[in-house]
């Protein structure tokens, strides 16, 4: 077993034990229906992608809710708008991947070239989102600061630091305030919001270029919605991740 193996097995059993946010609305994937859905890795989306050795990783802010978690048997569903539309993001910038259910358990195995992975990776109460066009519904409610600042420090910095990534994409405000906290860079703060946050554009954060780009769940890309952006505009958004400089080859 590699050593970079053996780390991320030590931080996924550290997720599993970790009460750090008790008393906060959320729950531990390990605390749902008694980890029957448990994997090997840090949580649902790295099963979908979770290379060790990724250039890129994509960090979403968090998974959703603990009632999708168990209708989906601890899966991501190749349905969900947010899914489709990152893998259309993804071909837009010449990285073709397939839909969750061809890499997950139980399933083909494919190979995978990114790791994607949640700020928070405990689960809201209930169903993700309250619903597609933002109505009311029994949709859990996204969890407090608090809940990004336990898990970025504990485990978000931790798994940028293993997998040692060139690129980190952010999708949504709080999954970019989470990576900036996580850092703890004196005098470098997020911007007040999404829009500014893309307006910035690209951060480096030592060796890391980090672009900040909206969400691309189905509220986030609906016109009708407030602070939502059309997949249209994000493919353009993302034309400058696909720009990224690379590293300049080491001399001898």
């Amino acid at each position: 077993m590699s050593d970079k193996l053996s780390q991320y097995r030590v931080l996924v059993e550290e997720r599993r034990a970790c009460q750090a946010c008790i008393g906060l609305d959320v729950v531990n994937l390990s605390d749902c229906r008694n980890d029957e859905f448990g994997s090997n890795n840090i949580g649902p989306w790295a099963e979908w992608q979770g290379s060790l050795d990724a250039e890129l990783m994509i960090i979403g802010q968090e998974w959703g809710g603990t009632e999708n978690y168990i209708s989906q048997e601890g899966c991501d569903n190749d349905s969900d708008p947010a899914n489709a539309n990152l893998v259309d993001l993804l071909d837009s910038i010449g990285r073709e991947i397939e839909l969750p259910s061809q890499y997950q358990k139980k399933t083909t195995k494919l190979k995978q070239s990114h790791f994607f992975t949640n700020a928070v990776l405990c689960l809201r109460r209930g169903k993700a989102t309250s619903s597609e066009n933002g109505g009311k519904g029994n949709g859990g409610k996204v969890p407090v600061k608090q809940c990004f600042r336990n898990c970025a420090f504990n485990f978000l910095k931790p798994q940028i630091d293993l997998v040692s990534p060139r690129v980190i994409v952010t999708l949504g405000y709080l999954a970019y305030w989470a990576v900036l906290n996580s850092f703890s860079i004196s005098g470098m703060k997020p911007e007040k919001s999404m829009k500014a946050a893309l307006e910035h554009g690209m951060v480096k954060l030592g060796g890391v270029q980090l672009f900040p780009r909206f969400h691309c769940g189905a509220k986030s890309t609906n016109p009708k919605m407030k602070h939502s952006r059309t997949m249209k505009l994000q493919k353009k958004d993302w034309q400058s991740v696909l720009e990224a400089p690379k590293p300049s080859p080491s001399k001898p």
